[in-house]
């Protein structure tokens, strides 16, 4: 029975340095509304793994309870765990960490950034001396005397 006991912790310590980062998350930026995944994968590790958001567990499900736009995607039989959020938020901008509990290993925390969607408008002045408009795909035309003193709302 004696020899099981040295075997039994070299392999605890064999897997526990195994175990490590292939790929951490990365600071992203994201526009409002599109989808961002901040990477994941752990080599040699086939434990829990837990995605924190300013330090707040999410959970350890591939759909995360309490946030339906959250899920962890990813071949986990070979060790990738990537959180994918669909339609970012603001609320979403914050400090992400990627967590293999039983390795006690901690990713890199990473920043994600959401921009709120801008309207990104130009002013032309065609040779008529009308003024153009345009913002994103919308258009209007103008007179000199119709834009002057006025703010437009293009969306």
């Amino acid at each position: 029975m004696r020899p099981v006991l040295p075997l039994f912790i070299a392999l605890l310590l064999r897997e526990g340095h195994a175990s490590s980062f292939t790929l951490q998350p990365e600071d992203r930026v994201v526009v409002a509304g599109h989808p961002v995944t901040l990477s994941c994968a752990v080599a040699g590790y086939h434990g829990i793994v837990l995605w924190t958001k300013d330090g707040l567990g999410l959970g350890v499900e591939k759909q995360l309870p309490g946030f339906p736009r959250y899920s962890i995607v990813g071949d986990h039989a070979a060790g990738e765990y990537s959180l994918r959020i669909d339609k970012a938020e603001l609320i979403d901008d914050a400090v992400y960490e990627c967590q293999a509990t039983h390795a006690a290993l901690r990713s890199q925390p990473a920043r994600l950034t959401v921009l709120s969607k801008l309207c990104m408008c130009a002013l032309y002045m065609p040779a008529d001396c009308s003024i153009l408009a345009t913002c994103g795909c919308k258009s209007l035309l103008f007179s000199q005397d119709e834009f002057k003193g006025s703010i437009v709302n293009l969306n």
